[in-house]
């Protein structure tokens, strides 16, 4: 019994390393998730969308037919949509109920 309660014990502490290696590898987040964005500019045909706080967003290609469109001061709203990728967010237009996934550029 005594063996058996041992290598429980190891198991739990290798599933508590584990967990706590997995949250110190993930990326940080945008600070500023939720609505109140608005569009500062899109450049490079729809690859690129800078909101008013200064952050610069990729967009996935598929979505950029969406975004090529989009103009200075439309609303904008930033979620976090996970995924495997690292194209881990969803900003969406609210002025046209348009959403594109991307991927947040932290400044250097």
């Amino acid at each position: 019994m005594r063996v058996l309660l041992t290598a429980l014990a190891v198991l739990v502490a290798l599933a508590r390393a584990a967990s706590v290696a997995t949250v110190a590898q993930e990326e940080p987040r945008y600070p500023a998730m939720g609505s109140g964005h608005y569009i500062l500019e899109v450049r490079d045909d729809g690859q690129f969308v800078i909101l008013e706080d200064k952050s610069r967003w990729e967009v996935e290609n598929r979505d950029r037919y969406v975004t090529v469109d989009w103009q200075p001061m439309e609303s904008m709203a930033v979620r976090y949509a996970g995924g495997t990728d690292a194209f881990k967010y969803q900003i969406v237009n609210t002025d046209r109920d348009e959403g594109a996934v991307a991927r947040w550029v932290r400044p250097q």
